[in-house]
């Protein structure tokens, strides 16, 4: 028995001595790789998940004539030989760049930040012109835009004209606003030279905004009668009321097959009546009417899906908002069924109250609201 036990160890020194213990989950960095020009490069062009602390070998291929490797960009060992190495201690980016060798060419790349937004954003569109050939030249950079769900728009950026040494580059940055007219999808941004082109891509989400098709309040002392105000209110002392508002938003007039990105309610406190307070959105569970006792009021969660905490002088105005994109989802999958939000204190240490602007005030503008980012199925 102690010579097998003395074998299995020795067996397990080994191991460990040659490294050939394997990690299980080892730490991986992405190897991003670009040609600049006409050239192949070893590993290819593209994105390689590599683990941690390996050497890797690189190598530059000229495949024309008039295409020469120059030189490398990034970590590399030795930038300017055709062969070297770069080590994977973090992410790494490699471009391998190809000088072409009758005449001038302007190389193009595009970015676009963000890449997704609505029509409230706009775009930063930032177009790098290089001269990787070996005379100067004068070019225009055209630009064009493709909607892959229908006929593209025109005329969202202008084009402009760069002149260019060997070896020199220049970015040109635009700031573009999103047209209202647009449709949601996804639009490709593409600026060409004479000699090359560049894409990027920017989705556009659509929006949905809604105003709630039943709305309340109920108090365990009705006192106040629904005008045009909802409100939401919390005493420490028992004899006091306590009131919770009410919201039912209909979502069936949302287009048919989109992701929902972002659902966000909005209310817009009239008068807030403590210094210090949590207020949450409920989901409702239970269907309700508008003549609810509070006796009779429908249950909800009992957990917040947001909470707002109010830190403002008494009497001061604010609109507040709750992400409420997980109980929305539920609803549009059919896990849960659409009862609405109840408007109710989370804590408060001694007196709350907050009155909302509701559907019947003549101030359209502050009516509450459910607004929903929606992306199509591209």
């Amino acid at each position: 028995m102690l010579l097998r036990w003395t074998i299995a160890a020795l067996v397990l020194l080994m191991l460990l001595s040659a490294g050939c213990l394997v990690d299980p989950d080892p730490t991986l960095y992405t190897l991003t790789m670009e040609t600049i020009g006409g050239g192949n490069t070893d590993p290819p062009a593209d994105t390689h998940q590599i683990k941690e602390g390996t050497t890797v070998y690189l190598s530059a291929e000229d495949v024309a004539e008039q295409w020469v490797f120059d030189h490398w960009r990034g970590n590399v060992a030795d930038t300017e030989a055709r062969e070297t190495t770069i080590v994977m201690d973090q992410d790494q980016a490699v471009e391998s760049v190809f000088t072409y060798q009758e005449g001038a060419y302007f190389h193009v790349t595009v970015e676009v930040s963000p890449t997704e937004g609505t029509w409230d954003d706009s775009i930063e569109v930032a177009i790098t012109v290089e001269n990787i050939g070996v005379e100067p030249d004068t070019q225009w950079i055209d630009f064009s835009v493709d909607y892959e769900e229908g006929d593209p728009p025109e005329g969202l950026l202008p084009p402009f004209e760069m002149h260019l040494a060997p070896g020199e580059s220049e970015q040109e940055v635009i700031d573009q606003s999103i047209p209202e007219h647009l449709d949601p999808g996804t639009y490709i941004l593409t600026a060409e030279s004479s000699d090359h082109a560049d894409s990027a891509s920017f989705r556009l989400h659509g929006e949905t905004v809604l105003n709630p098709v039943k709305e309340t309040f109920i108090a365990t002392r009705p006192d106040t009668e629904i005008a045009e105000a909802l409100w939401s209110e919390y005493w420490a002392d028992p004899e006091e009321p306590t009131a919770h508002s009410y919201l039912l938003f209909d979502l069936d007039s949302l287009p048919s097959g989109v992701e929902i990105i972002s659902a966000k309610l909005f209310l817009y406190a009239e008068t807030v009546e403590v210094i210090d307070g949590d207020i949450g959105a409920f989901q409702v569970l239970e269907p309700w009417s508008g003549q609810t006792s509070w006796e009779d009021r429908p249950d909800a969660a009992e957990d917040p899906v947001d909470a707002w905490s109010i830190a403002v002088a008494p009497g001061e105005t604010q609109w507040l908002q709750w992400d409420v994109l997980p109980v929305v989802n539920r609803w549009l999958e059919g896990t849960a069924e659409n009862h609405g939000f109840k408007i109710g204190y989370v804590s408060a240490d001694d007196f709350f109250g907050a009155a909302f602007t509701g559907t019947g005030s003549e101030a359209v503008e502050y009516h509450p609201k459910l607004v929903l980012q929606y992306a199509t199925g591209d």
